[in-house]
């Protein structure tokens, strides 16, 4: 890592920065950065999240990253469920990931949205046929 003559983070959080978001590849740079700038500082993993970064999420809280973004992580997982559900369905398989039970999942996903919510404020709000 190139080491700044000035200090730009400070000067952001003068700024009014409510947050910095320093570019460190490998753990000096995050513990260079982290102990010279005040928290808060986020984080952004590469793939494979915390668990294949070069720091832990404990040492990054220590040197005042408070947030943590993963990207690339989920949306790879994302990426391998689609590929192996199309090709389950090509093949006239059940799904890998879902097995002979979607309706579970497609019930945990009207859970996450809030979907019975909704339809009550629909239910109360839209008019009624004449």
């Amino acid at each position: 890592m190139v080491r700044p003559r000035g200090k730009p983070g400070e000067a952001y959080r003068r700024a009014g920065a409510d947050i910095l978001f320093p570019a460190g590849h490998n753990p000096e740079d995050l513990r260079f950065l982290g102990e010279r700038l005040a928290p808060p500082l986020m984080y952004m993993t590469g793939a494979g999240g915390l668990s294949a970064g070069p720091i832990s999420k404990a040492e990054l809280a220590g040197l005042g990253f408070r947030l943590i973004v993963d990207p690339t992580t989920p949306f790879l997982a994302m990426h391998k469920a689609l590929r192996q559900s199309y090709a389950a369905l090509a093949n006239g398989a059940p799904d890998p990931t879902l097995g002979s039970a979607p309706g579970a999942e497609q019930d945990e996903v009207h859970r996450t949205i809030g979907l019975e919510a909704m339809l009550e404020i629909e239910r109360r709000t839209v008019e009624k046929g004449r």
